[in-house]
């Protein structure tokens, strides 16, 4: 936003001592030297006697562009808030904490920018060393957000810098490549498609069975132009609405669990909280889905409202978890082998065994089993 140079303003100065390093080690590549000094000038709050944009870039010795510049750029990496009153014609900058230096490195889109700026090698040395009440209402936020257009020429083979150590899942059948390929930059900017964010989507896909177009269409609704990450929680509850026609393969276990329990069901769309239990599955759970569609089968054959019970499902996968189950032929191996016969309820008299012997009482045992039958007779009324 222009600032005319007669615009006042004021400064709601830090509450509390900041840690001023990363401003000088970090902030000042990603903002530059005169933003920082800025920054500095304006912690002095009262002591400054500036009290117009003009005044202001006169007591820091550059130009008023340079200044606007330089509340731009602090705004951005949110050094500074920035709010206008119309009916006052004033503008208030509330200072805000500088993040560590870790933080700033490992923010999903500064530590981006900030890598972009130094290089790997320097990038990879710094990480190795370091492991207001706003409430007046005739104020309104007008903070310019960090542009993410800063990092169209990002290089996204140094990803591998960000990237976690956690255990992908397998069977895994999202087509990401085509996702990618169709989804534009200025619906999921490049610097955004984290490792995290990227495993986000093939998992989710994997389980609600969504093509690349249609996950294309979901993340454009959860993205905003001022979003620093993808919202998997919020891309979930989006697909949640999703209802994808079911075309079943040779080998059904091949559906996606949300399309296999709906194979199921004859049709029947599962109920969200069925769909997030699937999805816990394959996401938390880390199960391959062709190993969740034979557990929620298995599930619901021995459930005797053939429903799903999230304490039952949860207790079997994490059950399957610690055998390492990882494959469709593994698990249904595993049910074989544990089927046993089941045992009836109450008190079980033993069988007698048969024989086709015709040997011929002798004249005592005849008699004793008559009077056997007689006692039996008279004990229960009968002749």
């Amino acid at each position: 936003m222009h600032r005319a140079p007669e615009t006042s303003f004021t400064v709601t100065p830090l509450i509390g001592l900041a840690d001023l390093t990363s401003l000088f080690v970090v902030y000042q590549r990603l903002c530059g030297p005169i933003a920082i000094g800025l920054y500095g000038y304006l912690m002095q709050g009262e002591l400054t006697g500036s009290s117009t944009h003009e005044q202001l870039a006169s007591d820091l010795g550059v130009t008023h562009d340079q200044l606007c510049d330089a509340l731009v750029s602090l705004e951005e990496v949110n050094l500074v808030d920035a709010l206008y009153s119309n009916p006052k014609k004033s503008y208030r900058y509330v200072l805000r904490q500088p993040l560590s230096i870790s933080d700033v490195l490992l923010h999903p889109v500064y530590g981006r920018a900030y890598l972009q700026v130094v290089g790997e090698t320097a990038y990879a040395t710094l990480l190795g060393k370091v492991s207001a009440n706003l409430a007046d209402e005739d104020y309104q936020r007008v903070t310019k957000s960090f542009d993410v257009g800063r990092l169209k020429r990002y290089d996204a083979t140094q990803e591998a810098v960000f990237e976690t150590t956690a255990e992908p899942v397998s069977g895994l059948r999202f087509n990401l490549s085509e996702f990618s390929r169709r989804c534009s930059e200025l619906v999921f900017p490049l610097a955004l498609r984290t490792p995290q964010a990227m495993a986000g989507i093939t998992e989710l896909g994997s389980v609600y069975g969504i093509s690349p177009v249609a996950m294309v269409r979901h993340v454009g609704k959860v993205m905003s132009p001022k979003a620093t990450e993808l919202d998997l929680k919020a891309l979930e509850q989006s697909l949640l609405k999703e209802s994808p026609a079911i075309t079943v393969p040779e080998d059904p276990y091949r559906l996606e669990p949300v399309l296999f329990l709906k194979h199921l069901q004859n049709g029947m769309e599962p109920t969200d909280t069925e769909k997030r239990l699937l999805s816990g599955l394959v996401v938390r759970q880390r199960l391959n889905p062709e190993v969740v569609n034979v557990l929620i089968e298995h599930a619901l054959a021995t459930s005797n409202d053939k429903s799903l019970k999230k304490s039952y499902v949860e207790t079997i996968a994490a059950s399957w978890s610690r055998l390492n189950i990882t494959t469709k032929e593994q698990a249904l191996a595993h049910i074989s082998s544990a089927k046993t016969p089941v045992k009836a309820k109450g008190k079980v008299e033993p069988v007698p065994q048969y024989t086709t012997d015709s040997k011929t009482l002798s004249d005592p045992e005849l008699e004793a089993l008559k009077a056997r039958l007689r006692h039996l007779g008279d004990k229960h009324g009968k002749d």
